[in-house]
C-alpha cells in the first residue's frame, strides 16, 4: 500500500467537477484507490458521490492512498491534482 497526503486546494472544496476528475483518473488504474477524510470513512476515488461525500473544503488535509499493481503510479496521479488546485 502507498499512502500520501494532500490538501485541498480547490476554492470550492471537493466539489461536483473536481470529484469527477478525481474520479477519471482513479478509475485509469490497476489500483484501489480511496480518499481519506479524518472522522469520515473512506471514500472509494473512482466514485464521484463517495469522494462528495467526505464533504472536504478548502484548505482541509485529506489522505490518498493505493493498493495493486499500479499503486504508485495512481496515488502520483491523484496527488497530482490537488498539487494544481485551482484550475480546476
Amino acid at each position: 500500500m502507498r499512502s500520501e497526503n494532500v490538501t485541498v486546494r480547490f476554492e470550492h472544496g471537493l466539489h461536483m467537477r473536481v470529484a469527477a476528475q478525481i474520479a477519471k483518473i482513479a478509475q485509469r488504474f490497476n489500483a484501489a484507490v480511496h480518499i481519506r477524510k479524518e472522522g469520515r470513512p473512506q471514500a472509494n476515488a473512482g466514485s464521484i458521490l463517495e469522494i462528495m461525500s467526505l464533504g472536504a473544503t478548502a484548505g482541509e488535509h485529506l489522505s490518498v492512498s493505493a493498493d495493486g499493481p499500479e499503486k504508485d503510479e495512481a496515488v502520483r496521479a491523484v496527488t497530482g491534482l490537488f498539487d494544481q488546485g485551482g484550475g480546476i
